[in-house]
């Protein structure tokens, strides 16, 4: 991808080690009864930023920081970033990475040497406009081993001086299932849509590859309703198949809440 500023535009080397950071506007807060309730101050305030790195020989490294100071210097503080190949989707995979996008540096590393003439540089950069691509679709729902599922029993057990047992009980056995999904670029896309779009709104799932009881230690019946209160994009990340070759696909975190 290429960087233009003031100055001379800077084509960067970006490693495949980048990390989508998006932040929607919504903060979640858990009722007394178990569920949860969203505060949404809408999609105006979204903020989309990546962590990125960039590789290269010290006099190209420095070539941005000229870059940034030019610009800096001419009282600019975003530049354009344009020619994003499929392998440098740093905003998330639902960006329309054929418009031009506006970025600004929030945060900057330092220059780290990493070998006789190799040298690594990372930053936060915070998109300022994007416009999106995708169907906001929910796609078909294949954790990949290892999934933490839960329904904690909200029971005050207490004792008497007869012997007896007496118990308080809240009845807020709300579910969490958190767990790992790798994803096609496609469905990936489709998903980042749908958890922008959806955003604090129940949904229903009709099924979890290989899960019967996603609450853990209660039983549920498909279809269950739910929120997604909480997910991470993971980035990009190569998985081997049965050839033997790596196929680069994208890993997301969520957690899912049960509405009761």
């Amino acid at each position: 991808m290429i960087f233009t500023g003031t100055g001379s535009p800077y084509t960067a080397k970006v490693l495949p080690t980048f990390k989508p950071k998006t932040t929607l506007g919504i903060k979640w807060v858990e009722l007394s009864d178990g569920n949860f309730c969203a505060v949404d101050r809408g999609a105006d305030s979204d903020v989309y930023e990546a962590d990125i790195t960039l590789a290269g020989q010290e006099g190209v490294i420095q070539n941005f920081f000229t870059m940034l100071q030019t610009t800096r210097a001419a009282g600019q503080y975003y530049f354009n970033i344009t020619s994003f190949n499929s392998g440098e989707y740093i905003f998330g995979a639902d960006i329309d990475y054929t418009a031009t996008i506006p970025a600004t540096v929030v945060k900057l590393g330092k220059k780290v040497q990493t070998s006789c003439d190799a040298y690594t540089l990372s930053m936060t950069l915070r998109a300022t406009s994007l416009s999106f691509t995708g169907s906001a679709t929910m796609p078909t729902l294949k954790p990949l081993v290892g999934y933490d599922g839960n329904a904690t029993y909200t029971l005050d057990t207490r004792d008497s001086y007869d012997g007896s047992m007496r118990y308080a009980d809240l009845d807020r056995d709300a579910g969490q299932f958190t767990a790992t999904y790798r994803l096609t670029d496609t469905e990936m896309k489709n998903l980042r849509r749908y958890i922008a779009t959806q955003r604090s709104t129940a949904f229903n799932v009709a099924s979890i590859n290989g899960v019967l009881y996603p609450w853990g230690n209660r039983s549920a019946t498909f279809p269950l309703n739910v929120k997604i209160i909480s997910w991470q994009d993971l980035g990009m990340v190569a998985w081997g198949n049965a050839a033997g070759s790596a196929v680069r696909n994208w890993a997301i975190q969520m957690t899912l809440s049960e509405v009761i």
